[in-house]
């Protein structure tokens, strides 16, 4: 979990990257994350963001 800066509002959303490179200041992207499976296995997504590749931009 970390706080994304979305300009006028921060958002509270899971990250998806490893914790190693979280830094302040490092662009993302957001993406979709599993959140669980429910009882039929199905999985379940909710939103997050995970790390700008090069040229993404």
């Amino acid at each position: 979990m970390g706080y994304v800066d979305l300009g006028e509002v921060l958002v509270e959303a899971r990250l998806a990257v490893p914790r190693a490179e979280i830094r302040i200041g490092l662009p993302v992207r957001l993406t979709t994350v599993s959140a669980y499976r429910d009882e039929d296995g199905t999985a379940v997504l909710t939103f997050g963001f995970r790390a700008e590749l090069d040229g993404e931009r």
